[in-house]
């Protein structure tokens, strides 16, 4: 009603009050910052406000006392904002805890003290963190596709990949219990030592599996070929394990400096070449087995016959052909 905007109250307000820069001049090649504020005998206590006086947009000096009344309250010192909204950010720093285990407490705190009407966010290596786990998972699932594709081109078969990728689930039991067991936290190196893994643990399946198809086609039956293949394909199973499993003796170790980092890497894949190499010999077979008289039921033929004799679908195309 009297012409004086809002912003204008604020600006002269703050100009006399907060030290603020007005202008600046230049002596002799340098630049001074010129900086209005009241003498500090007409700043001692909020009513000295009252006293401002306000030119409205008439030219005409209106009385702070008009315009203005003044109470006690509180306020934010600062107001951040993300995407238009307030927000408060809460620092913390890591002490003698794992990243992971650090948000998943936040978290539990935050569910029973933060109200239902403010939502929350991570931000910093919080952030960062639940960005690449997520990068990890798929590059998990994508390695799994892409083992399971070059096995059923290898071995030419879409079921027998099934029996190979079984060591999968195998190490993951001794992977993840080596973690527990060394007290390591499940990190950023921990899944990329399970993503290793994957194409480490599937050579033993693999060994075997050749092998025992490399017998069926020279005339054994399906027992024979898999009683003959475990022994002889036990020694380079057992070494190249072996081999693998001391080259990462080291890491896991973590003597060397910052190879406490890598240590989780190295105990997962130790751990989990442990469990797959022991139950591999044992499951693998029995899951070769079963699957295999699956696929005779279904296929009414084995999955593997002996050089020179065709499947029917074979013989039905080499027929069409003559």
């Amino acid at each position: 009603d009297l012409g004086v905007p809002v912003a204008a109250i604020a600006s002269t307000v703050r100009s006399l009050m907060a030290n603020d820069k007005v202008t600046e001049i230049t002596a002799d090649g340098q630049r001074w910052d010129v900086r209005l504020k009241l003498d500090e005998v007409f700043r001692q206590k909020a009513a000295d406000l009252l006293a401002f006086k306000i030119r409205s947009t008439t030219g005409q000096l209106v009385s702070m006392s008009s315009l203005v009344s003044i109470a006690d309250g509180t306020g934010p010192a600062k107001i951040d904002r993300q995407n238009r909204q307030r927000q408060i950010t809460v620092y913390a720093n890591l002490n003698g805890k794992a990243l992971g285990q650090a948000v998943t407490e936040t978290e539990t705190v935050a569910k029973s003290k933060v109200p239902a009407t403010m939502t929350t966010d991570w931000a910093g290596m919080g952030d960062i963190m639940r960005e690449s786990f997520g990068y990890l998972f798929g590059a998990l699932l994508l390695a799994i596709i892409i083992v399971y594709l070059v096995l059923a081109a290898q071995f030419e078969s879409f079921l027998h990949p099934f029996t190979i990728m079984l060591s999968l689930p195998l190490s993951m039991v001794g992977a993840l219990g080596a973690i527990a067991i060394a007290h390591q936290p499940i990190n950023i190196m921990t899944m990329i030592g399970i993503i290793l893994l994957m194409g480490l643990v599937t050579k033993n399946a693999i060994l075997l599996v050749d092998y025992t198809n490399t017998l069926r086609r020279q005339g054994k039956n399906r027992r024979e070929a898999l009683l003959a293949a475990g022994p002889v394909r036990l020694r380079p199973i057992l070494m190249t394990t072996g081999a693998m499993i001391f080259g990462m003796m080291p890491v896991a170790v973590g003597l060397s400096e910052g190879g406490e980092m890598r240590a989780p890497m190295a105990i997962a894949v130790i751990g989990g070449l442990i469990t797959s190499t022991m139950l591999t010999l044992v499951v693998i077979p029995v899951a070769y087995d079963l699957i295999d008289r699956f696929a005779e039921i279904v296929l009414g033929h084995a999955t593997v016959l002996p050089e020179g004799q065709e499947t029917p679908l074979q013989a039905k195309s080499h027929a069409a052909a003559v």
